[in-house]
């Protein structure tokens, strides 16, 4: 008889932290809120990759998930000239130079073998960048020079390169 007010208690203890499972979030609502305006309005193109990834995640649609996964790895293992900027770059990696912060940025157009590189440096009041613009050679794994400077950059230059990048989705 004394274990009946226990039992009952545990019973109401137990059942509070049952979830309703049939209540859908607030963030589901608004998921799938979003989902019928797109798909009933002829504004967005829901073809993109991020739509698809956000369409296959909320309805978790495996079979689609599992194509995208595929097409992500085989981005990240077979990226152009990837192994070009990691290994054959004619620069010391960032973790090398001594330097407080360092930045750098490398443009190639897609199927050309030139390739600009801008690497600025910040050590102390010190404020430096270097370009260098390089044409690459795959077959000889060798690299032309075409242009190499290096010129100081004052502390104005460098606050508004440090505001772009902080605001910027970079």
């Amino acid at each position: 008889m004394r274990q009946i007010p226990f039992i009952l208690i545990s019973l109401f203890f137990l059942s509070c932290n049952q979830v309703d499972k049939t209540h859908k979030s607030y963030r589901d609502s608004v998921i799938e809120r979003y989902f019928a305006m797109v798909d009933s309005s002829g504004q967005y193109d829901t073809t993109d990759s991020q739509y698809k990834i956000l369409k296959a995640y909320a309805y978790n649609d495996t079979t689609s998930l599992k194509k995208i996964d595929s097409i992500t790895v085989i981005r990240n293992t077979n990226r152009q000239n990837w192994d070009l900027w990691t290994s054959d770059i004619p620069l010391p990696e960032l973790k090398q130079l001594d330097a407080d912060e360092a930045y750098r940025f490398i443009l190639s157009r897609l199927g050309s073998p030139a390739y600009e590189t801008v690497t600025i440096t910040k050590k102390d009041t010190s404020i430096k960048l270097h370009y260098l613009f390089y044409i690459s050679d795959k077959k000889n794994l060798k690299f032309k020079k075409g242009n190499d400077f290096e010129k100081n950059i004052s502390k104005a230059q460098w606050d508004i390169m440090a505001t772009k990048l902080y605001y910027s989705d970079y």
